[in-house]
């Protein structure tokens, strides 16, 4: 969508297929450099995100990245339908402290 919009992006995805950028992919190395570096509704399924986010960081100007930001204080578990428990897609991180119910 944002080619067809006249943005020149490029697809990283080192844990999905490309099923909808073929003949755009892309690596993070020390040859790439791109000027922004976008990360949409995507950190939440990363378990660490700022550690796997580094390469990103290293090959951009700029990081744009979009998520829905945990409450404060962090909803209990089953308090909060955004955890998605359920389908284990919303793996950030979460500090133990808050792992009881």
């Amino acid at each position: 969508m944002m080619r067809d919009a006249g943005f020149a992006f490029k697809y990283y995805d080192p844990y999905g297929p490309n099923i909808f950028a073929q003949g755009f992919e892309s690596q993070l190395d020390k040859e790439s450099h791109f000027d922004v570096g976008t990360a949409f509704e995507g950190l939440e399924h990363l378990r660490r995100p700022v550690d796997e986010l580094v390469s990103l960081v290293n090959s951009c100007d700029a990081v744009l990245a979009t998520t829905l930001v945990l409450p404060e204080p962090p909803p209990k578990l089953d308090a909060w339908w955004y955890y998605a428990l359920d389908g284990g897609q919303h793996v950030t991180h979460i500090p133990s402290a808050h792992w009881t119910n």
